[in-house]
């Protein structure tokens, strides 16, 4: 992906999850279900990534952006939303 001049990818320290209003958003079951799941199958994108350079090691461009560029930001999703789940839920045991 190109930025523009001044403009940065997002990195999980920019992401204040102390902002989280809970009281907002804690009573809604299905808005868990959606962001745990999400973040389990985003985490998991560092094996898929993997099975996708093996399918593709013949493409040393596609090879080189799955590892550099896309795992990188599909994991750190995962992390995300994970540590979402995580504020707003602490008692899920995430782990």
């Amino acid at each position: 992906m190109t930025l523009e001049k001044g403009h940065r990818n997002w990195r999980l320290e920019d992401v204040d999850f102390n902002a989280i209003r809970r009281e907002m958003v804690s009573s809604d079951e299905r808005l868990f279900y959606l962001l745990a799941s999400a973040s389990f199958v985003e985490i998991l994108s560092e094996l898929y990534t993997e099975n996708l350079i093996a399918h593709y090691q013949e493409n040393r461009d596609a090879t080189l952006w799955l590892k550099e560029t896309w795992q990188r930001e599909e994991v750190q999703h995962g992390r995300s939303f994970k540590a979402y789940v995580q504020s707003v839920w602490p008692e899920f045991d995430w782990e």
